[in-house]
């Protein structure tokens, strides 16, 4: 059977109701004997059965699960190595998801970045890089920040950990919460174990310096932000983005906005990322070196809007794989009963509050 096109049919299906995969966004529970090759439906979700266990194209510790003896693998990288020339109908996007119009010439915005340099030794300096970012803040919600203390080596030798590990979905996740509590190292894949607790170290420490930044940006002290908690957790994803054969007809990431306190990006040099800005979508150009941070829903609601969470996404790229590793500092995983809300600093009678 030709699996470029498979054909698509009913099985009969006898649950298992702890038999649990997830792929990505939805997760579903399977019970079926498949066939290699044979593509099917369920519930309006589109699979590909690539091989067995024994398979010789992919090896046991490449799937996502197996049932019947059959490895159920992602449709993304399952279907690149099969030679697929055509996206199947589950990543097939809304026309509004579609819409990959950028700004008019893509000349009329230039993507913003603050260069960190001499923060600490001039206080000249300091105070312009505030204002940088209280003004990017309040327009953009997102920067590329360079010369920030993470060495080069370390972002380098991160992407290359994300390059390492199999993938098996068009835009495979590893997830993984590396503080307050870091993880046990054996946890870890161990293609990027080492890296990966030491790059949470680097961006934990750049956390510090942007807090401060940040906080001095809003009128308040510097250490206003780190004292009230809002950042202690850090949630690392690394995203593995094959090549797509279709673009057009389909994304990396939807546009979202981040539900967090703050977000710091590194991605590679083949780009995706888009913000919306003005109501136009914005390449943000990967820069040798950089690092791109946003603003989440968090700090828009203790900020009271001063500064605003933006919508953004990932673009389908026929080149590729893609990797990006996106840090997300929050509260803590931890249940807590802590209530947050503006800063009363921050209010007026201009500037009531509004959460």
């Amino acid at each position: 059977m030709d699996v470029q096109s498979p054909p698509l049919f009913s099985l009969p299906c006898v649950f298992k109701p702890k038999t649990h995969y997830c792929f990505h966004n939805f997760n579903i529970c399977l019970g079926f004997d498949l066939i290699a090759g044979i593509q099917f439906e369920f519930s309006g979700f589109e699979f590909l059965v690539v091989g067995g266990a024994g398979s010789s194209n992919r090896g046991p510790e490449a799937a996502v699960g197996s049932c019947g003896g059959v490895d159920l693998v992602g449709v993304d990288v399952g279907l690149v190595d099969a030679g697929i020339a055509t996206v199947p109908k589950i990543f097939i996007q809304p026309a509004d998801n579609l819409n990959k119009t950028t700004n008019p010439n893509n000349t009329q915005f230039n993507f913003p970045i603050i260069d960190l340099t001499g923060i600490d030794k001039d206080p000249i300096r300091h105070r312009e890089v505030v204002d940088e970012i209280h003004e990017v803040m309040e327009n953009w919600g997102f920067f590329q920040v360079v010369n920030h203390g993470v060495p080069e080596s370390v972002l380098e030798e991160m992407k290359k950990g994300v390059h390492s590990a199999p993938a098996a979905d068009w835009r495979d996740t590893f997830y993984r919460s590396m503080a307050p509590k870091p993880p046990n190292p054996e946890e870890l894949p161990p293609p990027c174990r080492d890296i990966l607790m030491e790059y949470s170290k680097q961006v934990i420490k750049l956390r510090c310096c942007l807090l401060e930044l940040l906080s001095e940006a809003l009128g308040l002290s510097p250490n206003h932000l780190k004292d009230i908690g809002c950042a202690e957790g850090l949630a690392v994803l690394c995203h593995y983005y094959p090549a797509c054969p279709q673009p057009v007809l389909t994304v990396g990431t939807t546009k979202h906005f981040d539900d967090d306190f703050l977000t710091v990006l590194l991605q590679d040099h083949i780009g995706g990322l888009q913000v919306l800005h003005q109501n136009h979508w914005v390449d943000c150009p990967p820069t040798p070196g950089a690092l791109v941070v946003n603003i989440g829903d968090l700090l828009q609601l203790i900020s009271n809007d001063k500064f605003k969470s933006i919508e953004h996404r990932v673009l389908a790229n026929c080149v590729g794989p893609r990797v990006s590793v996106a840090c997300f500092f929050s509260t803590g995983i931890q249940a807590s009963s802590k209530v947050y809300g503006p800063i009363k600093e921050l209010l007026s009678e201009e500037n009531p509050q509004k959460y």
